[in-house]
């Protein structure tokens, strides 16, 4: 058991979330071993692969009064049916599909989002609402707080500020774009929309300057192009934006969207789909309260302040739990696990890796493939068949990062080996 002190073993399992439409990267899906040397910084960057891609829930406590709650759900579909819905916490993805020739054909899909009087998540940015009407929605997010006595520049516009009226809540300026200008009036703690691109905030002054908001706007209009995403077109309700994909047919079995990801499984007796997606949402807490989040977590509120309780265990500050397999195993039959397994760092650090090295696409030393230079690969494993695994790994500890850092930027596909290089703070793909 000499090795289990110093491998560090984390077991885990879920769906990456931000890959393109048109590949996925299946060895992230399944069950996974992610194993590095402890004694190096090697589990710093295993601790970040996790992160980013296993994560199951996140339970942060923000302040006195509230908790921030991130959770990954996973549903799973028989392809036999005609469509699904899939309902976050304030968005629901509904699909429509027909089965030709075993393969999945998508004929609709809807992207929905809950809209409140004054305010909608959109891909986890809260916008406001500042007006809206049966066809049209103008949205608009904080962009930055300016300080200023004389003039501003702000993307295509410069705002030059002309008088104040004698208490303070008008503010005169002259607003340039495009070698053309008009005179304005701004009032305090009131909102003025210009044009479709931003919109401006007197708040008062401050130490005899002026303080101006700038905001981003964005305008949704029924039936027309979404803005953010030209591959969708706007539908608008009393109470819901919906973002309809234009050409569905396009799109391959597995793909992602707006947060939720779709895969098709056809690797057992049946083929099915598995749907991924994200709630990410604040919970509000008075004295006393009591809430039950599920699976033997709870938030707790009394005098003293919130804490987090499971297992008999109480957390003051935050709970991350993950998606592991359900069986543990020694040292000596790790690679043997019906799971597949991705090993971080080189055959100098990670035993693992030493011992599966004449197995790899790419041998990996202290010279090859070089200084700051490491490998991402996947291979079958040759001691259990049925897994792959990976190996993201250099030739010293600045190449391993930058491997990690790379398929932390969904840069990888399965199957390919990919050289990268850590040069000027980030990686560099080589090849």
């Amino acid at each position: 058991m000499r090795y289990i002190e110093i491998i560090k073993i984390i077991l885990i399992v879920l769906l990456i979330l931000l890959l393109p439409l048109s590949y996925s990267l299946p060895i992230l899906y399944t069950p996974t071993l992610i194993i590095s040397n402890g004694d190096t910084p090697d589990v710093d960057y295993a601790n970040m692969i996790m992160d980013k891609y296993y994560l199951k829930r996140k339970i942060q406590i923000l302040n006195d009064s509230a908790v921030n709650i991130f959770e990954r759900k996973i549903r799973y579909i028989s392809v036999y049916g005609k469509n699904f819905s899939v309902r976050g916490n304030n968005s629901k993805l509904y699909v429509e599909y027909d089965m030709e020739n075993n393969t999945v054909r998508y004929k609709k899909i809807i992207y929905s989002i809950k809209m409140t009087k004054d305010e909608v998540d959109l891909f986890g940015i809260k916008y406001r609402v500042l007006n809206r009407s049966d066809n049209r929605v103008i949205l608009y997010t904080l962009s930055k707080k300016i300080t200023t006595n004389s003039s501003f520049n702000y993307g295509d516009y410069k705002v030059v500020l002309k008088l104040v009226s004698f208490d303070n809540r008008i503010l005169v300026v002259d607003i340039y774009k495009d070698n053309t200008s008009i005179e304005k009036d701004i009032h305090k703690d009131k909102i003025f929309y210009l044009n479709g691109d931003i919109a401006l905030l007197y708040e008062g002054i401050d130490r005899g300057k002026y303080v101006i908001t700038v905001y981003n706007i964005t305008i949704l209009e029924d039936g027309k192009d979404f803005v953010l995403n030209r591959n969708f077109s706007v539908s608008l309700s009393k109470d819901e934006i919906s973002l309809i994909y234009r050409d569905p047919k396009s799109i391959e079995d597995s793909f992602h969207i707006f947060g939720y990801h779709i895969e098709v499984i056809n690797n057992t007796p049946f083929k099915y789909l598995r749907v991924t997606y994200i709630n990410n949402y604040t919970v509000e807490l008075e004295d006393s309260d009591i809430v039950d989040l599920g699976e033997g977590v709870f938030l707790i509120k009394n005098d003293t302040g919130i804490f987090i309780f499971k297992d008999g265990k109480i957390f003051s500050k935050d709970l991350k739990e993950y998606h592991t397999p359900n069986t543990l195993l020694d040292s000596e039959n790790v690679l043997k696990a019906d799971c597949n397994i991705i090993l971080v760092g080189g055959p100098e650090v990670n035993r693992l890796t030493k011992n599966i090295s004449k197995y790899l696409k790419v041998s990996i030393t202290n010279t090859y493939p070089g200084k700051n230079t490491g490998v991402i690969q996947t291979i079958k494993n040759p001691y259990n068949p049925n897994y792959s695994i990976m190996v993201v790994a250099g030739s010293d500890r600045w190449g391993t990062k930058a491997c990690v850092l790379a398929l932390l930027d969904s840069v990888y596909r399965e199957d390919d080996v990919i050289y990268v290089k850590w040069m000027n703070g980030t990686f560099k793909v080589l090849n």
